[in-house]
């Protein structure tokens, strides 16, 4: 455990700092604990790299990181209507350049006596371009606030002797009280008090010194996964994550495509567990780059909705099951 006078840093797998094996990713064995099989696979044509996903009522609300537009599924998972979601030229293109777009990374929905707000974070990877947040109200889509997170990423940065070269916030994930930030770089998780960061998005506080975490993640021949999605269980037990593994020097560039993985981590921060998603024994060379909860099926089983970016090959929804066997973690429907 590290400490400095703005903020207390730990690792997930403190607990198991004795036992090696732990650290060590055994497929068979945590396929015991957790299983994930394919229901259905289909393209979305229509939506350019899917990047963030949300479940409201019975929609699917996609955001694709170099999209000016939010799209919206019904639950036959057609697009029945797009939100423009940025002003100006760039909302009459279908996709933004690299060196231009927002990098729309990461989706959570913060809930308020007065609204329901879809929250839409840039990455934070080329700043100031993607140090964007677009507050959608889902209760009426056509409020929408576009504010600055610039000083918000840099105070992170700051703080935890980062360049921007070590930052690419790739997930996020809340409950009523907090707010989970998942750096691919280095597979940090930046804990906040939700109040805290509403406040000061709102100019009322001084920057709310987050807890970080780092997480150990499995690697695919060499190379470490990164994390791309989050999610609570309906029961707020369990954060569900995605992670993905490409060939690439750094964790921003794109490189090929080797696998993805998708796991449970305990909010308290004492567990994880990660396993490969498979086909056939094989590990599906496809980048999954967020998940949400399509329901709950058993008080050990859940359907999932996973969005994979194929870059230039285009997206793709997936429904899966995640069985957690013996974990007996006991969701409520």
């Amino acid at each position: 455990m590290q400490t400095n006078t703005a903020i207390r840093t730990r690792d997930f797998n403190e607990g198991f700092a004795d036992c090696e094996a732990f650290f060590i990713y055994i497929y068979s064995f945590l396929l015991n604990l957790l299983k994930v099989s394919i229901q259905d696979r289909r393209p979305l044509s229509d939506i350019p790299s899917a990047s963030g996903m949300e479940k409201i009522g019975e929609d699917l609300w996609i955001v694709g990181d170099d999209s000016p537009v939010l799209f919206v599924l019904d639950s036959d998972l057609r697009v029945k209507k797009t939100i423009p979601i940025l002003a100006g030229d760039d909302e009459l293109k279908k996709r933004i350049s690299k060196l231009k777009k927002p990098d729309f990374e990461a989706t959570t929905l913060i809930q308020s006596d007065e609204k329901n707000e879809l929250f839409i974070y840039g990455s934070g990877s080329l700043s100031p371009q993607r140090d964007v947040l677009i507050r959608v109200n889902t209760d009426l889509p056509t409020e929408i606030r576009t504010q600055s997170l610039t000083r918000f990423y840099a105070e992170i940065r700051n703080s935890t002797s980062l360049t921007i070269h070590d930052f690419n916030i790739e997930a996020a994930a809340s409950d009523s009280k907090k707010l989970w930030l998942f750096n691919r770089a280095g597979n940090a998780v930046y804990l906040f008090i939700l109040k805290d960061f509403l406040q000061y998005l709102e100019g009322e506080n001084s920057f709310p010194n987050p807890e970080i975490c780092s997480v150990q993640l499995p690697e695919i021949n060499g190379c470490r996964a990164g994390f791309s999605g989050a999610t609570f269980t309906p029961d707020g037990q369990f954060i569900i994550c995605t992670a993905s593994v490409e060939n690439t020097g750094n964790w921003i560039d794109d490189g090929e495509v080797l696998g993805s993985f998708i796991g449970i981590i305990r909010p308290d921060g004492l567990e994880s567990e990660f396993i490969p998603i498979m086909h056939e024994n094989i590990i599906l060379k496809i980048k999954v780059e967020s998940v949400t909860v399509h329901e709950v099926v058993s008080p050990n089983c859940l359907h999932l909705y996973l969005v994979t970016d194929g870059d230039e090959s285009g997206s793709e929804l997936l429904r899966v099951a995640l069985d957690f066997n013996e974990l007996e973690i006991g969701l409520n429907k």
